[in-house]
């Protein structure tokens, strides 16, 4: 071959035992890497599905929570409520006895009737991030195609590109992209 970079040189030979152990070096070194990016995908799936299992246990606990507290809330709710309605009832009765004879005054009690606000369940500021995330990943879900029957090296550069995506946002954190 002449580049037109200088003198053309022959190329010697092969003989064919040096071919085959050249030949079979560089198939053992490629079997070897198939092998390491099929354990690193393996690794990296299994913790993806990890991940995965890890957030949606703190999410189902936040949820239980968030639902205990609202439970707990209304029943504070409706004793306040019966709480009032006695002193009510006690102020009546009182105002009853008080014609019949006068002396004891639960006038004060009154001030303890004030309206109690509605119950509202809690919204955490972790569940506004999460519908968020959850908003951004639909969104490249939608774009992607099913991860089911993605190839192995389709399936590695998805890897390698949130590697890297992980890597900027430890670099760069203050960044949302």
């Amino acid at each position: 071959l002449n580049l037109g970079t200088g003198k053309v040189t022959k190329v010697p030979r092969l003989s064919e035992a040096k071919a085959m152990e050249q030949g079979s070096e560089i198939l053992s070194e490629l079997i070897i890497l198939f092998i390491a990016i099929g354990v690193l995908v393996h690794e990296y799936r299994k913790s993806k599905e990890e991940k995965r299992e890890e957030e949606s246990e703190l999410k189902s606990d936040r949820e239980f929570i968030k639902k205990s507290v609202f439970d707990l809330e209304v029943k504070v709710e409706q004793h306040k409520k019966q709480i009032r309605n006695l002193i009510k009832t006690a102020i009546s009765q009182q105002e009853k006895r008080q014609k019949a004879r006068p002396g004891e005054d639960l006038t004060f009690l009154k001030d303890s009737l004030e309206e109690i606000p509605e119950v509202k369940p809690i919204l955490l500021l972790e569940d506004e991030k999460e519908a968020k995330v959850a908003h951004r990943i639909n969104m490249k879900d939608t774009l992607k195609d099913s991860d089911v029957n993605k190839s192995l090296s389709e399936e590695f550069v998805e890897f390698v590109e949130e590697v890297v995506e992980e890597i900027l946002d430890a670099v760069n954190p203050d960044d949302d992209d």
